[in-house]
């Protein structure tokens, strides 16, 4: 049996809390965060201990369904719900430019405060996150293809993909992406194209976060 002496369901633990604890003998922190988006703890152990305290919980999650799951369904949850990761945080983009800015605070200044504010990395017309559909559902788009104005395929375009995944959940390829403009573009029709395989695919601009956008979800 498994003994985990922490209440992390309770609302003393709200999301992003951080407690600790043990799994019957072994320490434990666990953290209440998301990469994917969806309710979700991360379990820290001391090494060696890893593969124990995973096939506890596994163990003990069998009543209840618990199904492990790998890094590519990881990545398709993320890109429902609008996370960004390693594809869209490449080093060229800003916290304005993943629409993070209220993030950054306003009345203290820290490390990057005084770059955020040079003319070039607040030009409104800098590649902004945004979500994409194929026009048709069952059209497909690859991560990697410039984003152009329909049928001006020359040169850099006005933007990139970024991240494209197929969602079980809406039944059809999803993506995200970076426009000029961003979402002020919400609901233009463009091409995505991706010259190497002489793939031209038309994509409307949309929200980037397709699934519960109000994190119901997460915060559950």
């Amino acid at each position: 049996s498994v003994f985990l002496d922490i209440d992390f369901r309770n609302s003393s633990f709200p999301f992003m809390g951080i407690n600790h604890g043990h799994l019957n003998d072994i320490p434990i922190r666990l953290n209440r965060l998301s990469f994917s988006g969806e309710m979700a703890y991360e379990i820290y152990v001391p090494a060696g201990h890893g593969e124990e305290v995973w096939q506890a919980v596994y163990d003990a999650g069998q009543p209840d369904g618990i199904v492990p799951y790998g890094t590519e369904a990881l990545n398709i949850l993320r890109t429902e719900k609008g996370h960004v990761s390693g594809p869209e945080i490449d080093g060229r983009t800003t916290l304005a430019d993943l629409g993070m800015g209220r993030m950054a605070s306003r009345k203290k200044s820290f490390v990057g405060s005084a770059l955020m504010q040079r003319e070039g990395l607040v030009d409104s017309s800098r590649p902004q996150l945004v979500g994409l559909t194929p026009v048709g559902n069952k059209e497909k788009f690859s991560a990697g293809a410039i984003l152009c104005e329909p049928g001006q395929h020359r040169g850099h375009g006005i933007g990139h993909v970024s991240s494209v995944a197929y969602s079980p959940e809406l039944a059809t390829t999803i993506g995200l992406g970076f426009v000029s403009g961003g979402m002020s573009r919400q609901g233009d029709l463009i091409d995505a194209v991706f010259p190497l395989h002489g793939e031209v695919t038309a994509v409307r601009v949309v929200s980037p976060h397709f699934v519960d956008p109000e994190g119901v979800r997460l915060h559950a």
